[in-house]
């Protein structure tokens, strides 16, 4: 049983690890609109780590929610886990006021959406190689981790 969780430990690590530096790719192969420079239309390198952190990124979220589920069966009162659960839920509040935030300031910095003529992205559609990292930040891995770590809390496991 010890070396069965001591894997399972190793094999979460690595896949937390791995999804942590897609996500970072997609930031690196993103590119940042300077105003004193021109645009680039190259093509979106950033979609290559995207294709390969989207299913990674879903698979970790379903293990968090199995580990969590797990743990909040040893968590004896409800009041408790309720308690961990509002704890979450204020930190995913913060996350998404500052998810909201950073992407109004990218528009801004763009000078406008996809459909606006002064915009940088004009015609682009928001999926480009400056908008990858609306998708594929900070605020968007946390609020799907702490989303999956808290309805797992909620989901006790039934013991059979």
């Amino acid at each position: 049983m010890q070396t069965q969780l001591r894997t399972e430990l190793w094999g979460y690590i690595t896949l937390l690890a791995l999804t942590i530096i897609l996500f970072l790719l997609v930031d690196l192969f993103t590119f940042v609109y300077k105003p004193e420079s021109s645009i680039s239309g190259n093509g979106n390198p950033g979609l290559i780590p995207f294709m390969f952190m989207l299913p990674c990124y879903c698979v970790l979220l379903v293990w968090t929610f199995l580990i969590s589920r797990r743990f909040s069966a040893l968590l004896k009162t409800k009041r408790l886990r309720l308690a961990l659960s509002l704890i979450l839920l204020v930190i995913l509040a913060y996350l998404t006021i500052h998810e909201i935030n950073y992407v109004l300031k990218q528009v801004r910095l763009w000078g406008g959406g996809p459909l606006e003529p002064t915009s940088i992205i004009y015609r682009w559609g928001w999926i480009n190689s400056y908008t990858n990292t609306l998708y594929a930040n900070v605020f968007t891995f946390l609020s799907g981790f702490l989303s999956a770590l808290g309805v797992g809390v909620l989901c006790k496991k039934s013991s059979k």
